[in-house]
């Protein structure tokens, strides 16, 4: 019997790469017409996904779950489809039950903090990034998810020691300095917000209405200052506050409001 489990998963995957996501779909199929294994219903599964076809993906992750109950990026992936269209509740059940196999599985952790947000259930969504930190303490990536779920949960000092440690990791990351610098402005701190703000500038020059926000934190701060008869800032014409700051982190736009 040939063994197609090299050649046609390294072809999937080329193709996958190179966002050919119909001859991604077409090259599964037709392994699987050849072998009806678990790893061929997950790449048409993928390949579907990728199509924007959902409940097609979902068919064949369940598929590959039926010949093989314990594939944990099965359950993952179907967990992650069923998010796309709101089914919250499948979700929750499909990441946790890839958690039962693999208890330190951090893609899963990030998934299932994901739901928590979609559910308006952010101490859990918290908790869930949480444990992915325990895992990988050194993931830059899981600081900056925490922070945001602490962020739209109102817990701006946490948020803002979450900002921290994206700086000691990567002390030139432009995006812990940009969410550091929406934290403080939260917590009033304005002087701490246009320093993030300004070291932000220096890292990612010419972002697109960064001096708006810019000169909406120097606002807030001469009002401030005014309000204590003290002005230390004086401002000509100060803009109006109109946008805000897109930033992108893989496939997902974070938009912190």
């Amino acid at each position: 019997k040939k063994n197609y489990s090299q050649v046609y998963p390294n072809l999937i995957k080329i193709y996958l790469r190179n966002k050919q996501f119909d001859q991604a779909l077409g090259t599964a199929q037709e392994w699987e017409d050849l072998e009806s294994t678990a790893i061929a219903y997950y790449y048409i599964g993928v390949a579907h996904d990728s199509l924007e076809s959902p409940d097609k993906a979902i068919s064949s992750f369940s598929k590959a779950i039926s010949i093989q109950n314990n594939f944990v990026q099965g359950y993952i992936s179907k967990s992650r489809a069923e998010l796309k269209l709101d089914r919250l509740s499948d979700a929750y059940s499909d990441i946790n039950k890839a958690l039962s196999y693999d208890k330190n599985n951090v893609e899963a952790f990030i998934l299932k903090s994901e739901i928590g947000v979609a559910k308006n259930d952010f101490p859990n969504a918290i908790n869930d990034i949480s444990r992915a930190i325990v895992i990988e303490p050194e993931n830059v990536e899981l600081y900056q998810k925490r922070g945001l779920y602490n962020m739209k949960f109102s817990q701006y000092a946490n948020a803002i020691a979450d900002f921290n440690k994206m700086i000691i990791l990567q002390k030139d990351n432009p995006e812990g300095y940009y969410y550091r610098a929406q934290a403080n402005a939260e917590t009033g701190n304005i002087e701490h917000a246009i320093s993030d703000y300004q070291r932000f500038e220096e890292l990612s020059p010419g972002v697109a209405g960064l001096d708006i926000e810019i000169e909406d934190a120097k606002k807030q701060l001469y009002e401030l200052n005014k309000e204590s008869n003290n002005p230390e800032l004086i401002l000509t014409n100060p803009k109006t506050k109109g946008l805000n700051l897109n930033i992108s982190k893989g496939s997902e736009m974070v938009l912190v409001s």
